[in-house]
């Protein structure tokens, strides 16, 4: 009704269509589809009634580039699918076609938009499938161009990718982690080590949890690996609310043995924009009776440019409960310098891309100068990730104060093996 397009219903009908005659005729057509690029963040912050009129134009822009060569369907929300019969007797002809198509329905989605009044450019991540001779049937096909889709958007959105099928097999892998990583949880197969940060002299002065899967087997899955099938599946937000309780045990029990320490822990942006999660935060250190100035909050930059005015906010909510904020691999993404200033950031933690050449590498260390004399200017703590020679911490060390964290000095390790080197160097001092 929004937009008067046909819906998925005249949609499966037509492809089952195109389909059977591709079979048939042995030629090749095409379906894209289409997920509009931060459409939530339209409806969040100007309402839903200039939300439906940017579909509305998404909508007239699409049938607009197909030009009668295709059906435009709308399946969902600010979901789009173009069918282009074209009936290539060539694979390699339909597909660069395709992407022809593909590179106009682009450009004409991007043309200048006044929306009520501001200007605003329609991007949008497109998955392309195509119908051929011995290929899957139409609601097989469909699911192939929603997996390129999720690719498109995964490598940065207001992108084009073509379905592979390792993109399926990656997919079903992806599903098959999400099922085991929820049963891990259950099955206390997850544990949070601690890595030491030490200072120019290298005592200890905090930690940081970082979460470590060992399966029932004994084989370990990467944290880069499984992380992001949690953010991707919604997982990650149960996972912050153990680790955040794992975090507080932690410290409760280093205190009980003498050696208390700051405890750093990263923080998901879909965890940190849950409603609730100040609440969340808040009744979690209450109950387990722990202080929450002990605690550091590791946010990546990501979260710095999104949503800023309400980041800004919740975080000012946090730190009035104690909590102290770090950002995460600073110096890899994008950060706004002048909101830095607005937030109640207490350190920068240097990525370990621009330590693994340092001191050799010109251009990583001036990076590295760069970061040290903002923080000084902003009087902010830094940590260094990454420290795994002896030359990247002599460096450091003659180049302010900086917190060194990194092979060098510790490896991730179990708590109770944290507590025992603790005690052991308070003995030796």
């Amino acid at each position: 009704v929004l937009t008067g397009l046909p819906n998925r219903r005249l949609l499966m009908d037509r492809l089952g269509t195109v389909v059977a005659r591709s079979q048939a005729e042995h030629t090749v057509s095409a379906l894209l589809y289409l997920d509009i690029d931060k459409f939530k963040n339209v409806n969040d912050e100007r309402g839903h009634a200039t939300g439906d009129l940017l579909l509305e134009h998404a909508a007239a822009r699409l049938q607009q580039a197909v030009c009668g060569s295709g059906l435009v369907a709308r399946i969902g929300g600010d979901e789009f699918v173009v069918l282009l019969d074209s009936r290539d007797p060539c694979p390699d002809t339909a597909a660069r076609h395709t992407l022809e198509a593909a590179t106009l329905v682009r450009e004409a989605l991007a043309a200048p938009l006044d929306l009520k009044g501001k200007p605003y450019r329609i991007a949008a991540s497109i998955g392309i499938a195509l119908a051929r001779p011995g290929g899957p049937g139409a609601h097989d096909l469909l699911r192939e161009a929603d997996t390129a889709m999720y690719h498109a958007k995964a490598a940065g959105r207001d992108g084009v990718r073509v379905f592979e099928d390792a993109m399926l097999a990656d997919a079903q892998h992806a599903l098959m982690l999400e099922r085991d990583l929820a049963a891990a949880l259950e099955n206390g197969e997850l544990a949070m080590h601690l890595q030491l940060q030490v200072n120019g002299r290298g005592l200890p002065v905090g930690a940081e949890l970082l979460m470590r899967w060992r399966r029932a087997d004994g084989s370990m899955e990467r944290p880069d690996i499984f992380i992001p099938v949690a953010e991707s599946s919604g997982l990650i937000v149960p996972l912050g609310h153990w680790a955040l309780r794992q975090a507080c045990a932690a410290w409760l029990a280093l205190d009980r043995a003498g050696c208390p320490l700051p405890l750093s822990l990263n923080v998901s942006p879909i965890q940190f924009r849950q409603p609730d999660f100040v609440e969340q935060v808040h009744r979690i250190f209450t109950e387990m009776g722990v202080p929450p100035q002990q605690f550091i909050f590791e946010v990546t930059e990501g979260l710095l440019i999104e949503d800023i005015d309400q980041t800004i906010t919740r975080m000012h909510q946090l730190a009035n409960l104690g909590i102290r904020f770090s950002v995460d691999d600073f110096g890899t993404g994008y950060s706004n310098l002048a909101y830095l200033k607005k937030m109640p950031l207490y350190e920068l933690k240097i990525d370990k891309s621009f330590m693994r050449d340092m001191p050799q590498d010109h251009n990583s260390t001036a990076i590295v100068q760069s970061i040290l004399a903002m923080a000084n200017h902003l009087d902010l703590r830094v940590v260094a990730e990454g420290v795994e020679t002896a030359a990247q911490a002599c460096y450091l060390g003659q180049h302010g104060s900086a917190y060194m964290q990194g092979f060098h000095y510790h490896r991730p390790m179990p708590l109770g093996d944290v507590i025992a080197r603790l005690q052991t160097t308070a003995e030796a001092a």
